[in-house]
């Protein structure tokens, strides 16, 4: 995914036939996955700010997927947001949100918790963006994305990821 054009960077990227589908901007790559949810639609990302809540709207609002999932690390900072903010829309839209940032106690463990740093938008198991945007200003065109769209049996692998990743995370 490409920053906010005009970019320098795209001028240097020539499109050529072994890049089907050329560099997206990364509001689009999410977009376009949302759009082909039809059971469910994923979206975990590490940090969000004012202008990502907007940007989780739109993804969550392109979709008509059964079962919308949003997947953070330390929810509780998004407290506010989560329930007053945005508690209405969150509620229309019966978006699951789970947080990923779990205490460990055990003095065997280099770091007391367990979280992500992964940033992914999945579509059922059939398409997804693993990368580097969070929803943040910045990562929806005035930085350099470096984001991928996969499909087949990478977002199957993407999908078990998150699968196990539900399982251990808590409900928010």
């Amino acid at each position: 995914t490409m920053p906010l054009a005009p970019s320098y960077l795209a001028e240097t990227l020539p499109d050529t036939p072994s890049r089907p589908g050329g560099y997206l901007p990364t509001s689009t790559a999410m977009l376009r996955i949302a759009q082909t949810a039809a059971e469910c639609i994923v979206v975990m990302s590490p940090f969000v700010d004012g202008f990502g809540f907007g940007w989780l709207r739109s993804v969550f609002d392109a979709s008509h997927a059964h079962r919308k999932i949003l997947i953070l690390r330390d929810a509780d900072q998004y407290a506010v947001e989560l329930s007053v903010h945005h508690a209405e829309w969150l509620q229309a839209q019966a978006i699951e949100v789970w947080d990923y940032d779990l205490p460990h106690s055990s003095g065997t463990r280099a770091l007391p918790r367990e979280t992500f740093h992964a940033k992914i938008v999945l579509a059922d198991s059939c398409l997804g963006y693993v990368g580097s945007a969070n929803f943040l200003g910045s990562g929806d065109g005035t930085s350099l994305e470096a984001g991928v769209l996969v499909d087949g049996t990478a977002a199957v692998q993407v999908a078990k990821l998150i699968d196990a990743v539900i399982r251990v995370a808590r409900r928010f």
